[in-house]
């Protein structure tokens, strides 16, 4: 059995981006070469200190400028409080005979932030409430125009409307626009 064995031939190939010897690039080369590297480096650094002021003037006017409107906003939107009363349910004496039992009510409750911003929509809103609630839309419209500490809290229009009364409001949420329905028992 014979075994053949290839000669191995090297060759030299040379790499245009490789650089073998200094003697090879001229001295202009090599300045012209060293001048794109600091031109691009220049604009490297250029860039990225272009891209940290934008951050930096974004920030500053986030937090500086706009800052008391944003403080504002978050501090009106971090809490909503809400009473809800409990039942009572039946009292009974001690031989079992009912002495008291809950009879559920309805108020109609008002959120200041909720309600029409212009004084046209905040008449209109008072007469129709009027017919439901059976009060003047003078009474009304003196209750939601009074200036108020906090504008996100439940205040109280009219203590125990009637049941229809309660469900018409409820219906028609969509008209009565900051107006709600709170039930106790």
């Amino acid at each position: 059995m014979k075994i053949f064995y290839k000669k191995r031939r090297s060759f030299e190939i040379d790499n245009p981006l490789e650089i073998s010897s200094q003697a090879d690039i001229s001295s202009n080369d090599n300045e012209e070469v060293d001048n794109l590297r600091s031109k691009n480096r220049l604009f490297g650094w250029l860039f990225i200190v272009l891209m940290l002021l934008i951050l930096f003037g974004k920030s500053f006017y986030l937090q500086v400028i706009q800052g008391a409107y944003y403080r504002d906003v978050a501090e009106n939107n971090r809490i909503r409080e809400t009473i809800i009363k409990a039942p009572r349910g039946v009292i009974k004496d001690r031989y079992g005979e009912v002495l008291a039992r809950s009879m559920p009510s309805f108020d109609a409750v008002f959120i200041p932030a909720y309600l029409p911003e212009d004084p046209e929509p905040r008449i209109v809103l008072a007469e129709n409430l009027s017919k439901i609630t059976k009060q003047s839309p003078e009474e009304i419209k003196e209750l939601i125009d009074r200036p108020l500490q906090t504008r996100r809290e439940n205040f109280l229009l009219k203590d125990n409307i009637e049941e229809s009364a309660a469900y018409e409001l409820v219906g028609k949420s969509q008209a009565f626009q900051g107006i709600y329905v709170g039930k106790t028992a």
